[in-house]
């Protein structure tokens, strides 16, 4: 009986600590606003237990009624009607490594709309591509 309870306590253990192994890296979206110009300013707080490497520039902002989307532009090369993403330097993305609890900003984000929902988002293929992280992160402002 005392084997038994020990072999299920290490695979209750085993699977604790497997779980924990596979989450991914936490990202928040957060907001505040400029006294000065009204302005709606957009940062990023890495939440997990791992760095992780964002994208801070060159993006670009897509509105609608109801959502606002950021996310890095992408260059493609297009070739026999097929479109071939680039490989680009991350200089011009103002790639920032974040540390646990660390925050940084997205620059020349100019939101001015009072509410709604803001949505960061860099495509997961585009990521892998660049060893960046990669996914959606939506917040209400």
């Amino acid at each position: 009986m005392l084997k038994l309870i020990i072999l299920v306590s290490v695979f209750i253990t085993s699977i604790s600590f497997n779980i924990v192994a596979m989450k991914p890296a936490g990202l928040v979206l957060l907001t505040d606003r400029s006294r000065a110009s009204g302005e709606l300013r957009v940062y990023l707080k890495n939440t997990g237990m791992e760095s992780v490497s964002v994208v801070t520039a060159n993006l670009s902002m897509m509105a609608s009624d109801s959502l606002i989307e950021i996310e890095p532009e992408r260059h493609v090369l297009v070739k026999d009607s097929k479109m071939v993403p680039l490989k680009e330097s991350l200089a011009d993305y103002s790639v920032v490594l974040l540390k646990p609890g660390e925050v940084t900003y997205l620059k020349r984000i100019s939101i001015m709309k009072e509410h709604g929902k803001l949505q960061y988002y860099v495509k997961n293929s585009w990521a892998q591509m660049h060893n960046i992280w990669g996914g959606k992160i939506t917040i209400d402002f």
